[in-house]
């Protein structure tokens, strides 16, 4: 008979079968960039303000009342129109919807006036959407 331990007397080490640790456990490395880009995305939709709009004849439902004029010195809204609603990005670039089932949440509704007295905005179309926004004022000399 052979004396001696064989290897099931012998008191076994714990084998650490985890990967090396890094310097910040893997949660924190993954949750920091989507708290990133979660606020990136905040600031861009934060910033846009480009208007889906649909004019009503209801007066007391309108939201706003508009005057549209061909005279650009009265105005002071310069609005372009565009005919794709994910340009609408821009203040002053507005979406017109005629469907009263499209955009119902999201749409602005306005109300046209025939004068610009009783009139909210004096709104003027522009053709580029560059010089769209609130009319500036001009600086006294």
């Amino acid at each position: 008979m052979i004396c001696g331990t064989n290897e099931f007397q012998t008191k076994l080490k714990p084998v650490k079968n985890t990967p090396p640790t890094s310097r910040a456990p893997l949660v924190n490395r993954i949750f920091m960039p989507l708290i990133l880009l979660f606020l990136a995305q905040l600031l861009t939709i934060s910033k846009a303000n480009g208007q889906i709009v649909r004019f009503i004849h209801n007066a007391y439902k309108a939201e706003y009342y508009v005057f549209e004029t061909t005279d650009s010195s009265i105005a002071n809204y310069y609005v372009y129109r565009t005919a794709n609603p994910t340009e609408a990005i821009k203040e002053g670039v507005w979406y017109i919807t005629e469907d009263p089932f499209m955009f119902r949440d999201k749409s602005i509704l306005l109300h046209r006036v025939k004068s610009s007295a009783n009139a909210d905005m004096v709104v003027f179309y522009v053709r580029n959407p560059k010089n769209a926004g609130k009319a500036r004022k001009k600086p006294a000399k």
